[in-house]
């Protein structure tokens, strides 16, 4: 099994990271932890992971091929496009960028670079985040987009189950994964 080779930008939700990615040593090696406060990462380092102050010496080392973004979300796009320029996989914290307009650049991006993009939405299937993210878009324009085209209605949504007796999770599914990139 391949084992990836991680670098992990920013040490604050980064350290929940850390944690997660050790737990499957057979499949990841965290081996920078990159963040401009020295002092915040230094507790986090050892069992192979060293310190980084720059997200350029991140991007340089060709041993890294999975950069995790943890940083403040105004920065994700900036920070994931380079990494993907530089031919870098990217996870990126939620929300992964903070407008429609930077969805369609990262995914642009992406695409010319051959490589993926990872969002972190580990709550999206939760039921209570469902209902949730159906009242933020029924008072908001992702919601009479949603009323206007029928994008994500039972009847014609991308995802599974849709048509056959699950309409209701794939339109859960659809308000969730929309609000997740912009909330």
């Amino acid at each position: 099994m391949t084992v990836h080779v991680v670098a992990i930008v920013g040490a604050g939700i980064g350290a929940e990271h850390l944690a997660a990615y050790r737990t499957l040593p057979e499949r990841f090696r965290v081996k920078t932890l990159c963040d401009l406060d020295a002092a915040r990462a230094a507790p986090l380092l050892g069992e192979g992971t060293t310190y980084a102050g720059d997200l350029a010496e991140v991007l340089a080392d060709p041993e890294i091929s999975i950069v995790d973004i943890c940083l403040p979300p105004h920065l994700h796009l900036e920070a994931a496009s380079a990494a993907l320029k530089a031919g870098k996989h990217v996870v990126c914290e939620k929300p992964l960028v903070t407008s429609l307009a930077d969805v369609d650049l990262l995914t642009q991006v992406a695409g010319e670079a051959g490589r993926r993009v990872f969002p972190v939405f580990q709550y999206r299937e939760l039921r209570g985040c469902g209902r949730s993210s159906l009242r933020v878009l029924q008072g908001g324009r992702l919601w009479e987009r949603w009323r206007r085209t029928g994008i994500g209605a039972p009847s014609t949504t991308p995802f599974p189950g849709a048509g056959r007796g699950r309409g209701s999770r794939a339109v859960r599914c659809w308000a969730t994964r929309s609000t997740s990139m912009i909330c």
